[in-house]
């Protein structure tokens, strides 16, 4: 480093002179990591990936004493299209 005199350190004040002095350099450097980085996620192709499962478990619609449980679904298939869609709505 030319500013540095041989032997001592720089002081907090020789830096920030440094850094001043080389500011251009540094922004335009900055600025250059930056457009690369917008050019490279502008060209990349946009792939978004999901995935779900749903996992449906019979449940028994009898209790113990053999009464219907109440809020079980019957099993046709009307009923499970509607969940279905109940399911797949985005709301």
């Amino acid at each position: 480093m030319a500013d540095a005199r041989e032997g001592e350190a720089l002081s907090l004040l020789d830096l920030l002179a440094l850094l001043w002095r080389r500011r251009l350099l540094l922004l335009g450097t900055a600025l250059l990591g930056l457009g690369t980085a917008i050019g490279v996620l502008a060209w990349l192709p946009k792939l978004y990936v999901a995935e779900a499962r749903i996992l449906i478990e019979p449940r028994p619609d009898l209790d113990a004493a053999g009464v219907r449980v109440p809020g079980v679904l019957d099993r046709d298939s009307v009923t499970i299209d509607s969940q279905v869609q109940v399911l797949a709505s985005r709301s």
